[in-house]
């Protein structure tokens, strides 16, 4: 989608539009649930052969009784990690897939390239993995991936291979793949090349340029399975607030994101955008409780329309400004090494997710700290949004430093 401005009147405009229907989402939700009207829709995972529920549940913010129902409702892909909730989250799947759910469900766990920030050894991937066996309750994941690659030299790593080819030898993974939030066409152009992976999670949502849609292309042509995460892109609730900061102050920062979104159509729009490229074969959003649930799950099979599109077009042009889409374009254009994408996705995690642990885990995982941003007279990093990117970042800082 072209880049341009918008006026507060033409946000006015969208915002009517999403309010008109959104005041339809509590008699929606309240009356007869949709999720007990739909059918259940699979896709194929790629050369994994799995048959996946299009709407999956991605755990992270999920508490237990949201994944206990996902499961009653015919969800069979459920997706986790060592570091959501310091691993609780893991012991929370375990808990509710044990006994015979497990032999019906699929659990997808991840485990971390880097340890005390330097490349991870394949033997301490290995030791992740177990460790979430351990807590999953379980002898072996349908998948694993190594969290969140950013870069072609990650993908090929000899580590991460060699942890590969011992997790599938071992029969402590099915299959194998990475999770990717930036500069995610690189990633998946480069475990097409590799040839050793089998899936592929990555960021897929209604702000990505043209590029990342051919590269997911290519990946289905090549046998790959791919996942979509961060569907439903965190977006700004109040941009009037955005309209008198920057009236005040040019460099003021953006508002910060709100979860879930107002509006009900909003959200299902966003979800069927993700699920009308055939490239995609599951989502994983992220529900905090049964209405995200419902809402979610009731996508499942729905095809999207004109209006669906023009909301989410014109929603993104409106917010383009606001939102960090993980394009990894900013990244290296900080002379002093800040990991611009790194520092703005802990943001993330803590404003839209509200997820201060792994905000801060994320943080001091890849960042380079606060100081250089602290002694910085003019900021010369660059993002392809025209943001003003020193006043995010100082305030990102502050918070999680």
């Amino acid at each position: 989608m072209q880049k341009r401005d918008v006026s507060r009147r033409e946000f006015l405009k969208v915002g009517a539009a999403v309010a008109a229907v959104g005041a339809l989402a509590p008699r929606v939700l309240a009356a007869e649930t949709p999720a007990a009207k739909t059918a259940l829709e699979f896709r194929t995972l790629g050369r994994t052969g799995l048959k996946v529920t299009t709407v999956s549940l991605g755990c992270m913010v999920a508490p237990e009784p949201v994944i206990a129902k996902a499961y009653d409702l015919g969800i069979n892909w459920f997706d986790t990690a060592n570091s959501y909730k310091g691993g609780r989250n893991e012991e929370e799947v375990g808990r509710v897939l044990a006994g015979d759910k497990r032999k019906k469900a699929c659990i997808c766990t991840k485990v971390r390239h880097t340890v005390n920030r330097q490349p991870a050894t394949a033997d301490q991937m290995m030791a992740g993995l177990e460790g979430g066996l351990k807590r999953l309750n379980t002898d072996y994941v349908d998948l694993v991936l190594t969290h969140a690659t950013s870069s072609r030299e990650q993908v090929m790593n000899d580590a991460a291979l060699d942890f590969f080819r011992k997790a599938k030898e071992s029969g402590k993974a099915r299959f194998v793949g990475t999770s990717t939030h930036q500069n995610m066409t690189q990633v998946i152009l480069a475990a097409v090349e590799s040839g050793a992976y089998d899936v592929v999670m990555t960021t897929y949502n209604y702000t990505i340029a043209a590029d990342l849609r051919a590269a997911a292309a290519k990946a289905k042509e090549a046998g790959l399975g791919i996942i979509a995460m961060k569907t439903q892109a965190p977006v700004v609730e109040l941009m009037k607030k955005h309209d008198a900061a920057k009236a005040a102050n040019p460099d003021a920062p953006a508002p910060r994101l709100p979860f879930p979104h107002e509006g009900y159509a909003l959200q299902e729009a966003a979800l069927k955008w993700a699920l009308d490229d055939p490239a995609i074969a599951c989502a994983v959003p992220g529900m905090r409780d049964f209405g995200q649930l419902d809402q979610n799950f009731a996508v499942m099979g729905k095809r999207l329309g004109y209006l669906d599109r023009r909301l989410l077009e014109r929603y993104a042009a409106a917010t383009a400004r606001a939102y960090c889409s993980g394009c990894g374009r900013c990244a290296g254009t900080c002379p002093d090494g800040v990991s611009i994408p790194d520092v703005r996705r802990s943001a993330m995690y803590l404003d839209a997710y509200g997820e201060t642990k792994i905000a801060r885990d994320t943080y001091r995982a890849a960042s380079v700290g606060a100081a250089p941003c602290a002694r910085c007279e003019h900021c010369v990093a660059q993002c392809v949004n025209d943001v003003a990117l020193r006043p995010i970042l100082t305030d990102a800082h502050s918070r999680l430093a």
